[in-house]
């Protein structure tokens, strides 16, 4: 009902990422995700909650929408974004769930 009157739907929970996306799909609020994830490396990458496809930080895939943790949102917030001014203001309006944040 709410999509149907272009609201612009977006989950905030304090899940995992794996069960918001989860939740999220069964809402139908989104229907394919990707995750924010650092890698044991320190890599911070795009994934899919099936850890089937992965994409660069810089690129995420058209077709997706996006997933942030608190930590992942914080590292988005520190990185500049020459239009935009931070990464995180430039990938906003593809965020539909928000996972494992605090208030």
């Amino acid at each position: 009902m709410l999509r149907d009157s272009s609201h612009y739907i977006v989950m905030i929970t304090g899940d995992s990422p794996l069960t918001a996306c989860y939740v999220a799909n069964q809402l139908r609020i989104s229907k394919k995700n990707l995750i924010l994830i650092q890698k044991d490396d320190g890599v911070w990458v795009w994934q899919t909650p099936d850890e089937s496809e992965e994409y660069p930080i810089d690129s995420p895939a058209k077709g997706f929408s996006l997933c942030l943790t608190g930590p992942a949102m914080n590292h988005c917030l520190s990185l500049p974004d020459e239009k935009h001014g931070t990464f995180f203001k430039k990938i906003i309006s593809r965020v539909q769930v928000f996972a494992r944040v605090t208030p």
